[in-house]
């Protein structure tokens, strides 16, 4: 409080401001001082209150501290882990799930269809030229190579504790 009590006193000056405090002394003003806003007092106010209590009285508010978080938590109890992805994007009601559901039961719970993207350069050799510009996507050429790439894919197999398996043996 000494310090504090000497900002107060009037003849004391700033430090660094020269001639002993006459004219434009800048002290800070106190904390209960009117020239802090009004949300800033009752802040300061609060805090000291919340300081007080702390010191006073720390292990009831190292109770009350553990009881809020205790009770926070009890939210874990019916903490369920997701570890079906399809249900973290589709609603179990919902259309999507329908239609796979359906999709499913037609051809079977493991049968996935596989997008392949293709497109056309400008320099590329086609006899059918779209509205765009573009040489055809569906030519001759690109639906033997679809199939000479599903060939390839179900040739391939691979070898683990000297058992080869092939691709029929996995789908």
């Amino acid at each position: 409080e000494p310090l504090l009590g000497m900002a107060a006193v009037p003849g004391a000056a700033a430090a660094g401001s020269g001639a002993g405090g006459e004219e434009g002394d800048e002290t800070e003003p106190l904390p209960g001082d009117v020239h802090y806003p009004w949300l800033e007092r009752k802040m300061q106010t609060a805090y000291t209150q919340l300081g007080e209590l702390c010191a006073r009285k720390p292990l009831h508010v190292i109770l009350g501290g553990t009881l809020l978080i205790a009770f926070c938590l009890l939210g874990l109890i019916r903490f369920r882990l997701e570890t079906n992805p399809q249900q973290l994007w589709v609603g179990p009601g919902s259309r999507a799930a329908r239609d796979k559901s359906a999709y499913e039961a037609s051809f079977g719970p493991f049968y996935r269809v596989a997008q392949l993207i293709m497109s056309t350069t400008a320099s590329s050799n086609g006899s059918y030229i779209g509205t765009s510009g573009m040489p055809g996507i569906v030519t001759d050429a690109n639906i033997r190579l679809l199939f000479d790439m599903q060939d390839q894919v179900d040739a391939l197999s691979g070898e683990r504790h000297n058992v080869v398996t092939v691709n029929v043996m996995l789908c």
